[in-house]
């Protein structure tokens, strides 16, 4: 059985290197047995697709399917994706909603969830739960 892996974020994020370096760094004992699962679209899920264009991995994108669900199409999407990740990669950009909610829909389920920040910070970090991240009061440092 393939190893899945959740990667979800902007579609304004375009730093393919960042994603790459990050993909390798925590699939390097994975591959190939890797299967990638995305949004669909521009930004973070086609660079997910060239990653896995570049590995020889496959990928699956759900698409919402709003003719069916227009209210809620793209919560229903993100819930099955979750629901078949063994972990995640999420890009979270500022002010992102869509990420935060997707993060605790991995939360709930118990799955890793790397978060790889959007422009200008370069690091990576990994929140299992709400005891891995130190709860934060008042304005930042």
């Amino acid at each position: 059985m393939k190893y899945r892996v959740l990667i979800a974020g902007s579609r304004g994020f375009t730093d393919y290197a960042k994603l790459r370096a990050a993909l390798d760094a925590l699939l390097v004992n994975r591959l190939p047995g890797v299967e990638l699962l995305t949004q669909g679209g521009p930004g973070v899920p086609m660079l997910a697709a060239s990653y896995a264009s570049e590995r020889g991995l496959s990928v699956v994108a759900l698409l919402p399917n709003f003719d069916r669900f227009p209210a809620n199409a793209e919560e229903r999407r993100d819930k099955l994706l979750v629901e078949d990740a063994d972990v995640a990669v999420i890009v979270v950009g500022a002010h992102d909603a869509k990420a935060a909610g997707l993060v605790a829909l991995c939360r709930a389920k118990g799955i890793p969830v790397h978060i790889l920040d959007g422009p200008g910070v370069v690091r990576v970090r990994r929140v299992v739960n709400d005891e891995d991240e130190p709860a934060r009061r008042g304005l930042p440092d």
